[in-house]
This record gives C-alpha cells, sequence and structure tokens, in this order.
C-alpha cells in the first residue's frame, strides 16, 4: 500500500480496501467544502470535476429513504462541507469520504444503475433501516453537483456576447454581485 493511506475494514464491498488519508485532496478548496463530485483521476489545476450523474437522485428520493433526523444531520454535514470527496471505484459504484465526530472519516459507497441508487453502505454505526446522516450528506453533494453541471451545460450553450450579456444584467443592480465578479475574473486571469 502506498503512502498517505491507511487500512479501512469495509465488511460491506471489499474487506482491507485503502482509504487514502485526507491530504491526498489536492483539488479540494481551502475551506474543505464539498464543490462537486470528485475524481482524483478527474482534478485539473486544483479545480475538482464531476463525473456521471446518479439517475433519478432527487431531494424527495433522499427524504424519504433516511429519517426527518437524519436528512436534517446529513444536510447540516453536507452544509458545513464534511463530504471530503467522493469518487468513482468502479462501474456503477461511488466511493465517498464524510467526517464525522470519529477522528477517521466514515465510508460511503453507493451502488447504482440506470434506475437510480440501488444500495447505499456507511462505515459507521448507524443501522436503523433508513440511510445515516453520511450517506444523506453524500447524496445531498451528488445532487448539487448535478444542479452545478446543468448551469453549465447551460452556459457552455452561450457564445461570449450572449454570456457578457447576461453577467450584466445580473449585477447591474447588485454591487456586492459585481465585486465578486471582479475578483473572480482577476483570479482567472492569474491562472488560479
Amino acid at each position: 500500500m502506498g503512502s498517505g493511506a491507511f487500512e479501512v475494514p469495509d465488511p460491506f464491498f471489499w474487506p482491507g480496501f485503502a482509504v487514502p488519508a485526507l491530504s491526498f485532496l489536492p483539488g479540494m478548496p481551502d475551506h474543505g467544502r464539498a464543490t462537486g463530485i470528485v475524481s482524483s483521476t478527474l482534478q485539473q489545476k486544483g479545480r475538482m470535476e464531476p463525473i456521471s450523474r446518479l439517475p433519478g437522485l432527487r431531494d424527495e428520493t433522499i427524504r424519504a429513504r433516511a429519517t426527518a433526523d437524519s436528512y436534517e444531520r446529513g444536510r447540516a454535514y453536507y452544509q458545513e462541507g464534511a463530504v471530503r470527496a467522493i469518487r468513482p471505484v468502479g462501474r456503477g459504484v461511488l466511493e465517498a469520504f464524510v467526517q464525522g465526530s470519529a477522528p477517521l472519516p466514515y465510508t460511503v459507497r453507493l451502488r447504482y444503475d440506470e434506475h437510480g441508487i440501488t444500495e447505499a453502505r456507511c462505515t459507521c454505526p448507524y443501522h436503523a433501516g433508513a440511510w445515516c446522516k453520511h450517506i444523506v450528506a453524500v447524496a445531498l453533494a451528488c445532487l448539487a453537483a448535478e444542479k452545478r453541471q446543468s448551469l453549465r451545460d447551460v452556459l457552455a450553450g452561450l457564445e461570449a456576447p450572449a454570456l457578457l450579456l447576461l453577467i450584466e444584467r445580473l449585477v447591474e443592480d447588485d454591487p456586492l454581485l459585481a465585486e465578486r465578479v471582479k475578483a473572480e475574473v482577476e483570479r482567472l486571469l492569474r491562472g488560479e
């Protein structure tokens, strides 16, 4: 096993798979928030690239598979940036690491097919017959990444003049947004 990894038994899938240490995530922003579905093989210049969408994933589906408490706690975990990484580990399988209250992150595995998630497992001790907060957090991160990717697809279809007009209209009445756009343009021009 390479450096930067440690053994974590996974009784649900493959015994003894290696879980990379959190330092393996060069694409994660400094604040640690999950900003997209991550694949360690799809990182460019420190930016995370989304991977394929999970079919049929909707907020209603996530709520239906979790208790009300697990959903709310999982939503808080997602919003706090507890989802450290999500990556494909095989056909129809995503693996994620969620930092909970324990020193080591919990491992979540989602199996899916063309109809949606078929199995969701977590290494945490929660066994109430519903999704735990860690699974909920990962599912919400996947859902958010899908929404961001959909916006990217819409914007990619616009020519430069239309994009410029769109930005001008959006910032016209919002000086804070105008400043954020200017700051982001400066970052992009610096190659960050």
